[in-house]
């Protein structure tokens, strides 16, 4: 059986479920999704479109045709670009996949070659011709973040990963020969979940090398695969309507859905709460709990019946983009779902608000403001007046700058900025951190700003994608280390230290500076 992927668009609102009786999709309040036909009465509209990718933030998109082009858009698909450099014209496209960023990508011709881009889609480069390797029919492919780890499948063979950027390949053995129709992929890599159509679906938990099996699952008829970016939810979903989803990195697997859906491809935000299912001929389904419950986004609307055929999402779920087949290209937007990029919580130690800036490409999680003697170590030579902030965020960049700005009457003179790694347990300074005076409604402040790089020496949690950063602009208490300077914990008593206090047993006790 040979797959081929195809999509369409009108904007709806919110919209009430109304599920057939025959189904046994639970039911859920539908989301609110506007969808958009971007190619209608253009010249791309009635192409045979296989396949979509997305970046972190839906901006960069890439998809491909069966026997056509490869197409990108660097504005959430509001316009679409043909990609002519380096690649054959009218191609038998079949797979295509996406870096984070959307830099670099991947695509693979059925009975032809692997080629690989890495300027978001204007140019690219041939990996397998003059090798084994050429000729083969590729199917889907899938990415890691960074783009390092891939994995490609063969329609009929093994799947094939590579280390670096899709320049070599290795062929996976272990997952056996299968008409492979899906396959995905934790942000890291590290995790992946493959669906044939014919055998059991299988898990790796080691970038691909070695493959196991999911004999508890049904033998056959999968269709589509989807992963959040921890690797930890998982969803598996076959052509003749069986959901099962895991939330243990795909060792235990539960059903969800059991019909006659012909569940076409699949996709996930980064957290793997919101999820988006097609039926192929018939609806649009959206999920906002890890996949347990199931809505209807399009019956009773010009959408229903539609050949969908391929969707990709951005990392919270707010931005989609869908394929119809032998039709259109849509984009869908629900804006409950932007990401979270400044938040402002009330600092209970000082009574005064801290305002938090991350930048595009991530989504902020947690925040709180906690004291110093709450946590498990304390600093021996630091106060913390204003207590600490812990952030936790999702990202799709190496590294951000995050900013914090703290209401105080203080002065930059007066503190540095210090790190808490709870993993660790070691207080850090953080040596590029900016503290400059500001504003924060209407009040004095002071706002520190620094890089945070993703799994870096201020990141404490071990999960590729999400950060998590307990801060504080601190004061000293010991001699000056060289980072800012050091403040009695009387400082913020307004007291005057004179120099007749600096003399002990008749001994001066005089700064000593290390470099």
């Amino acid at each position: 059986m040979k797959r081929t992927n195809f999509v369409t668009t009108i904007v709806i609102g919110v919209i009430a479920l109304l599920l057939p009786l025959t189904l046994s999709v639970p039911a859920l309040a539908a989301t609110g999704y506007t969808f958009t036909n971007k190619t209608a009465g253009t010249s791309l509209s009635g192409m045979g479109w296989n396949m979509v990718a997305s970046s972190y933030t839906g901006q960069y998109l890439a998809a491909d045709q069966w026997g056509g082009d490869i197409y990108t858009s660097t504005d959430y698909g509001a316009s679409w670009t043909k990609a002519t450099t380096g690649l054959p014209a009218g191609a038998t496209w079949s797979g295509i996949a996406s870096s984070y960023s959307g830099k670099r990508l991947v695509v693979g011709q059925s009975g032809g070659d692997i080629y690989t881009s890495n300027d978001y889609g204007a140019s690219w480069t041939n990996t397998t011709t003059g090798t084994s390797l050429n000729g083969k029919n590729w199917g889907p492919f899938t990415s890691s973040a960074s783009g390092q780890y891939l994995s490609a499948t063969v329609n009929g063979g093994h799947i094939y990963v590579s280390s670096n950027y899709g320049a070599t390949w290795t062929d996976a053995t272990s997952s056996g020969s299968k008409e492979w129709y899906g396959v995905a992929s934790s942000a890291t890599g590290k995790y992946l979940v493959a669906d044939p159509y014919d055998g059991y679906a299988a898990v790796s938990s080691d970038y691909g090398a070695t493959w196991t099996t999911l004999p508890s699952l049904p033998n056959g008829g999968w269709c589509t695969a989807t992963m959040s970016g921890t690797g930890q939810y998982q969803t598996l979903a076959g052509c003749g309507g069986n959901l099962y989803v895991s939330a243990d990195y795909g060792a235990t697997w539960t059903q969800k859905v059991s019909d006659t859906h012909y569940w076409y491809s699949m996709a996930s935000s980064f957290d793997g709460k919101y999820q988006t299912a097609l039926d192929y001929g018939a609806d649009i389904y959206t999920s906002s709990d890890y996949g347990a419950t199931w809505a209807n986004d399009t019956v009773g609307t010009a959408l229903h019946g539609l050949s969908w055929g391929s969707v990709a999402s951005s990392s919270t779920g707010q931005h989609l983009v869908l394929l119809e087949g032998s039709g259109d290209i849509y984009t869908a937007n629900d804006p409950a779902l932007t990401p979270t990029t400044t938040a402002t919580v009330t600092n209970p130690v000082t009574s005064k608000a801290v305002g938090i800036t991350t930048p595009l490409g991530t989504n902020i999680t947690t925040t709180s403001v906690t004291t110093e003697a709450s946590l498990a170590k304390q600093d021996s030579g630091y106060s913390y007046p204003l207590g600490l902030v812990s952030i936790g965020y999702d990202t799709g960049n190496t590294s951000d700058q995050v900013s914090l700005t703290f209401v105080t009457d203080l002065k930059p003179s007066q503190v540095v900025a210090r790190d808490f790694n709870t993993t660790t347990q070691q207080y850090v300074t953080i040596p590029d951190a900016v503290i400059t005076e500001t504003t924060y409604g209407g009040q004095h402040a002071l706002q520190v700003t620094y890089s945070l790089a993703d799994n870096g020496s201020l990141d404490a949690n071990l999960a590729f994608g999400s950060v998590t950063d307990p801060v504080g602009l601190a004061q000293s208490i010991s001699p000056d280390t060289g980072f800012g300077q050091p403040q009695s914990r009387f400082g913020l008593t307004g007291l005057v230290v004179t120099s007749s206090m600096l003399f002990v047993g008749g001994v001066v006790l005089a700064r000593r500076r290390v470099s």
